[in-house]
């Protein structure tokens, strides 16, 4: 795959999504978002990442987060796609790849933009099935 155009920056928000291949479901029980929510917060302590908000839809995800240390998003991402789709495949007898591609990002460099953006996520859910959080504290 090409080098990704965004260079990631220690101390800036970056808007990080991802959904299904196939606009397939990533999540289909409680227990799939639990357990991802569990090795979100596991990779982002690991991968010294900051999640200022998220929200899991049945096939697709959203976090608005920061790196403190280089190569924090693409390590943590790397991670946490990897191992919900070894967990996702075994447990639902499948194989292939689960995403559509590789996560998407846009960096979140105005104020107004924050704002937009976490609102966005924040309320995505409500219009469909899914989990959403300011922060992840329930993660640690």
């Amino acid at each position: 795959m090409p080098k990704r155009k965004i260079q990631f920056k220690p101390k800036i928000y970056y808007h990080i999504y991802n959904r299904g291949a196939c606009k397939c479901d990533i999540f289909r029980a409680k227990c799939d978002y639990n357990r991802f929510l569990k090795k979100t917060g596991y990779y982002a302590a690991k991968f010294n990442i900051s999640i200022n908000s998220y929200a899991l839809m049945n096939n697709h995800f959203h976090f608005l987060l920061t790196q403190n240390a280089e190569n924090g998003i693409q390590c943590f991402l790397q991670k946490v796609q990897q191992s919900h789709s070894l967990y996702f495949n075994l447990r639902y007898k499948r194989s292939g790849a689960l995403f559509e591609s590789r996560f998407k990002a846009k960096e979140v460099n105005k104020e107004d933009y924050f704002s937009d953006v976490r609102k966005y996520i924040i309320n995505n859910p409500l219009k469909s099935v899914g989990v959403s959080s300011s922060g992840l504290n329930c993660l640690g």
